[in-house]
Formats: C-alpha cells, structure tokens, sequence
C-alpha cells in the first residue's frame, strides 16, 4: 500500500531516488533535510509500505508572504481589517515521481 510520510533522513533513502531532472534530484538528496529542519519547507515522500525506505515521490509545501501593498483593491477588500499584517500563503515548489516507477 502505498503512504504519505514526512520525510526523515534516517527513514527514506534518498540516494536511489532519480526522477529525470538533476536539480529536483540534487534538492531532495542536498537540501531537503536541511530546509526541513530548518522549518523553510516541510517535504512529503510517496513510500510503499512493503518497501518503506525507497522514495517513490516527494514534494514540498513552503510558506510565502504577499505584500498587500502590492494588491488590487479588489484583492486588498478580501483581506481583514488588520492590513498591517502580511497574508501568508502556502504553495508546493516541487512534485516528482522517481523514473522506475510505473505512470498509473
């Protein structure tokens, strides 16, 4: 059965991990575990639970900032009365499936 997890660095292999773009490959095995101990991005792996360790997928959720200053009025009326405070957004950066993993 295939299963969300969070990723950590001493439960998933992320060495075997090639999805066919070096940069995505490079972020998951450099900088994944760094970002998320760092609370800059929180990053999900796509596991199968007979074989736990192998990433099939991963992706990553990070928080952003609008700057209100910036918005249409239209857009500007949505936000609450306390403008000062910026209004946070959270957005997926990177989505990939490792290559030997059959498209479904």
């Amino acid at each position: 059965m295939l299963e969300e997890q969070t990723f950590h660095v001493k439960l998933h292999d992320r060495a075997d991990f090639c999805c066919g773009v070096p940069a995505l490959d490079d972020y998951l095995r450099r900088f994944a575990a760094q970002q998320s101990a760092k609370g800059m991005a929180c990053v999900y792996v796509l596991v199968d639970d007979l074989h736990p360790r192998q990433i099939l997928g991963f992706y990553t959720l990070s928080a952003a900032q609008v700057d209100a200053q910036r918005l249409s009025e239209t857009d500007c009326k949505k936000l609450p009365r306390y403008r000062s405070l910026k209004p946070t957004q959270t957005y997926s950066k990177m989505i990939k499936v490792d290559q030997d993993v059959p498209s479904q």
